[in-house]
């Protein structure tokens, strides 16, 4: 037996690569583009549907197996109510931003004269009363004071005649100035204030309670409120209302 020879040609074997790549079986298909307005078809029916659903007397309006004048019907119903809605939503707003003063009877069967009055407060939109001015010169001023400072005790009493303790940003920037002297910077302005005011026979002349004529001056006192000094009655916040309070 004769040997055999075997000679291998390496270049002529092929080479394929393994890949995970896979032919697509049967037709080819591509997906439709849809029109630009298919969105907005959405949107429309998602809204009738929920109108037809959730809007009570919506779904009869949008019916187009009803008739005209049916559809008209409810469709004008519809639109009365959005319409009451927001009117009624108007006039609630704005109640609360006057902050109207509502005073509740707790129970109808309690005598009247049990019933806790409230409080009620008299606040003048001009805080300053300028008769005054020479006498709080005298008191917060030191002795001799010069032009300036007359003059800037002045332009504070005048930032003061609106004085709000919520606001005092009139007051804050007049203080600020670098040009005030000590003397004014140390100056309570409470006290200055209150000494200030309206006193009550100033502003009251005659007073009436349940057909009871009563001194005005020793029904109201002076008190700090958030638009001021006011003269209050009834009130529980400061210490002389409650020592009034337990007077009678």
């Amino acid at each position: 037996m004769e040997d055999a020879t075997v000679v291998l040609y390496p270049n002529d074997f092929a080479y394929f690569k393994n890949t995970n790549f896979q032919h697509p079986s049967g037709l080819l298909r591509f997906k439709v583009k849809p029109p630009a307005n298919t969105r907005q078809i959405k949107i429309l029916q998602s809204l009738l549907k929920f109108c037809g659903s959730s809007l009570h007397g919506a779904n009869r309006a949008i019916d187009s197996n009803n008739r005209l004048l049916v559809r008209l019907f409810w469709l004008l119903i519809v639109v009365g109510a959005f319409v009451g809605c927001f009117v009624m939503y108007w006039k609630l707003t704005g109640r609360h931003q006057e902050e109207t003063l509502v005073t509740v009877v707790e129970s109808a069967r309690k005598p009247i004269h049990d019933i806790e009055f409230p409080a009620v407060a008299v606040c003048p939109l001009n805080h300053i009363n300028w008769i005054r001015n020479k006498s709080a010169e005298e008191k917060f001023l030191p002795q001799n004071p010069t032009e300036q400072i007359i003059k800037i005790f002045h332009d504070l009493l005048a930032a003061m005649e609106r004085l709000t303790f919520i606001t005092l940003d009139g007051v804050e920037l007049l203080l600020r100035n670098a040009f005030v002297p000590k003397s004014l910077e140390n100056i309570i302005l409470y006290d200055l204030a209150l000494h200030m005011a309206f006193r009550c026979d100033e502003i009251f002349v005659w007073c009436v309670y349940d057909e009871t004529q009563l001194d005005c001056c020793k029904v109201f006192i002076h008190e700090r409120t958030e638009r001021g000094i006011c003269l209050v009655f009834n009130s529980l916040i400061s210490d002389e209302s409650k020592i009034k309070q337990v007077i009678g």
